[in-house]
């Protein structure tokens, strides 16, 4: 009598990460080639906790205010529209960190110059498709480049992506920290949602720190190795056919036993953060800021 009548958004506002054998039933080589991918990165940890840069990481936080750790740089990836803006960018300024960072999401009032103007900035610097340099108290230099994917919200998909590449060439090589609103790539922590021209242009750039949001499933920390190992992961993420999946995997299989054997890997590493701090529309479930250390 009193049960609720199912509706057409269900599958969005009850979004759930998927098992892992639901995983291993959507895409067997892909679940087989993250498996390999992971056991690989965990033999090789990248950060020294308590050491090096702090970085916390928060991403569409709907108002809700967190308990937010001290960090040398806070970075917010972006909110939605219909939210208080002014709200949120006080409690930032409030909050002790030295340097705050944040880009517009999908907000459309962000978007409007004379919307921007009229907020209150003090204490935080808008990345809107641009770069800035912060230079951290230890004297250590971070170069972040901050960007939504487009420059006006409505040029965007249902669900903030973009409806074409807007990133070959945009993000400047010298860039540690890579801050977007979408995730790059279809590995299963993006649940198949992530841009592929945003993937291909991480890898070009190769940021030590990659930061996103929007994917509430998603959310979470991985790590990346710049080398053939990991460009045979991502291809496979992509969704080739069996055959080629299958060569695919079983290089990823040989490269791994020598990893183990032999030598370790030798290419530049970087950081995966998915930040968002809601886990559905309905703002249920609030998670907590990823912390990451460079």
């Amino acid at each position: 009598m009193f049960s609720r009548a199912n509706t057409g958004l269900d599958p969005v506002l009850h979004r759930l990460r998927p098992t892992r054998w639901d995983l291993f039933l959507d895409s067997p080589s892909m679940y087989l080639a993250t498996l390999l991918y992971n056991l690989e990165q965990d033999r090789q940890p990248l950060e020294q906790v308590g050491t090096g840069i702090e970085v916390v990481c928060i991403s569409d936080t709907y108002n809700f205010e967190s308990d937010i750790p001290y960090a040398d740089l806070l970075i917010h990836t972006g909110i939605s529209s219909g939210q208080d803006i002014q709200s949120i960018l006080n409690w930032l300024n409030s909050l002790p960190h030295p340097n705050k960072v944040m880009i517009p999401g999908v907000s459309y009032a962000l978007s409007q110059p004379r919307e921007r103007a009229s907020l209150d900035w003090t204490g935080i610097t808008l990345l809107d498709h641009s770069s800035t340099s912060i230079t951290i108290s230890s004297g250590r230099d971070l170069k972040v480049f901050g960007s939504t994917g487009k420059s006006h919200p409505e040029r965007l998909g249902i669900w903030g992506f973009p409806d074409s590449d807007n990133w070959t060439g945009h993000v400047p090589t010298d860039t540690d920290i890579l801050v977007t609103y979408m995730p790059p790539g279809k590995r299963f922590q993006t649940l198949g949602s992530g841009d592929d021209g945003l993937l291909a242009e991480m890898w070009r750039t190769k940021p030590r720190l990659q930061i996103s949001g929007n994917i509430w499933a998603g959310y979470g920390k991985e790590y990346v190795t710049y080398d053939r190992f990991g460009v045979l992961f991502e291809k496979i993420c992509s969704g080739p056919k069996v055959v080629m999946a299958c060569t695919m995997l079983m290089e990823m299989l040989l490269r791994f036993a020598g990893f183990v054997l032999w030598r370790p890997r030798s290419g530049s590493r970087g950081i995966l953060v998915r930040a968002a701090a809601v886990r559905q529309l309905q703002h249920r479930e609030k998670r907590k800021p990823i912390v990451v250390y460079l």
